[in-house]
């Protein structure tokens, strides 16, 4: 660290804190306020000032739990298994609706003489990326909460205020990068679900030679597979991929996280040709979702998945396209297990009513859609950039490694 760096308490550079409060329900005759919650703040320091809980406040609690500009959210409670505590997030809220934290936050007001406000916010949140933000967790009653007198505590490293602003600023504008660069894939992920149900719903009514029927019809076959012992050490490391459905957040796999020998996949599961799309038929996730994808090869999969081989009238993407297109009518099938694991009935899924239309107008539906996708694809990496370049400033300003002045620019 720099001689012109100093190591300070995280309590030394506050003016106050103070600990949010929940109130009671909004039909109460009390003043409303708009609560933040955890869920309305994320992993990068950011709040959504639009998604807060209406809630009413006694006229005491109004004032003194009342949000201003430069706060500090700091989420206190409420962690869990491989989550913890201690996310902070910046308050800039110009104050109409008048906002308080619940009572999970801390919040905290920097002394303006002993540090920039935005500067220890980007500390606080460099810390909650750590491995040491697990030193100050406590869970108690299931629930993770922060030690906060020892969080408190914490030295974190400054250099002169002048310096600490152009940190944050410089920060700042690359973190505005990323969140422009969010708002433009969101934009085009929506612009993309309209084009699976223009294209794969609507339009296909309106072609000639549609075929229409229930989706059994149009699918050959209908794999199901398996987990080799994980006991048998010979059954696992080996060349080939096994799918899962935690593998499955993309429509279109490269690696999976587990891999099998062909002794594992021939003693314990099935192996899929490269035309197979998987889809999940058992598991939690089919509360709220219907993952669907295909692999680059030949896979194999587990016994919560199934492989559907289209028939030659069905090209293997547009299958896949046009599950992902009918996800909702997926999950309203979506029944549970003895046990209460959600499950999707093969005869269910075989009953599905499906229009297929010839194969010349499915490729040209795949040429609007893979075109999209390629745009997708280049802003999702261009947004991964991005996060690492902020990642690697983060780690090169707030320690000192890369100093810059009030004027200077990295």
């Amino acid at each position: 660290m720099s001689d012109s760096w100093r190591s300070v308490t995280i309590r030394s550079t506050l003016a106050s804190h103070f600990s949010g409060a929940w109130g009671v329900d909004p039909k109460s005759d009390r003043p409303i306020s708009t609560v933040l919650r955890s869920t309305d703040i994320d992993d990068d320091g950011h709040v959504n000032l639009e998604t807060g809980a209406r809630r009413a406040l006694s006229a005491r609690e109004r004032v003194a739990k009342a949000l201003v500009s430069g706060d500090i959210l700091l989420e206190a409670s409420g962690g869990g298994p491989g989550k913890p505590v201690g996310r902070p997030a910046w308050f800039n809220g110009d104050d109409p609706n008048h906002y308080s934290a619940s009572n999970f936050f801390k919040v905290l007001r920097a002394d303006a003489d002993q540090v920039d406000a935005r500067f220890l916010l980007w500390k606080l949140l460099d810390l909650s990326h750590r491995p040491e933000i697990w030193h100050f967790q406590q869970q108690t009653t299931g629930i993770i909460n922060l030690k906060f007198q020892d969080y408190l505590s914490a030295r974190i490293s400054a250099p002169p205020i002048p310096e600490q602003r152009r940190i944050a600023e410089i920060l700042d504008s690359v973190d505005a990068e990323v969140r422009a660069m969010e708002h433009t894939l969101a934009k085009l992920s929506s612009l993309r679900k309209g084009l699976l149900t223009e294209l794969l719903i609507a339009q296909a009514r309106t072609l000639d030679g549609v075929r229409v029927g229930v989706l059994g019809d149009f699918i050959a076959d209908w794999l199901s597979g398996g987990t080799p012992s994980k006991a048998n050490p010979r059954f696992w490391g080996g060349d080939v991929p096994w799918i899962t459905p935690k593998d499955m957040k993309v429509d279109l796999l490269e690696r999976t996280t587990d891999y099998l020998t062909e002794r594992g996949a021939l003693a314990g599961s099935r192996i899929a040709p490269g035309g197979a799309v998987f889809v999940v038929v058992r598991g939690m996730i089919l509360a709220h979702t219907f993952p669907v994808t295909r692999f680059t090869s030949s896979a194999a999969f587990n016994q919560d998945v199934k492989a559907l081989i289209p028939t030659p009238q069905l090209l293997p993407d547009y299958l896949k396209y046009w599950l992902i297109a009918n996800s909702d009518a997926f999950l309203r099938l979506v029944g549970e297990s003895t046990h209460g694991t959600k499950k999707l009935d093969l005869p269910d899924l075989k009953a599905v009513p499906a229009m297929i239309p010839p194969i010349a107008d499915q490729r040209h539906t795949l040429s609007v859609l893979q075109e999209m996708d390629e745009r997708v694809f280049v802003e999702s990496r261009q947004l991964r950039k991005l996060r690492l370049r902020r990642s690697g400033l983060m780690a090169d300003l707030l320690s000192g490694r890369v100093r810059v002045s009030g004027e200077a620019t990295v």
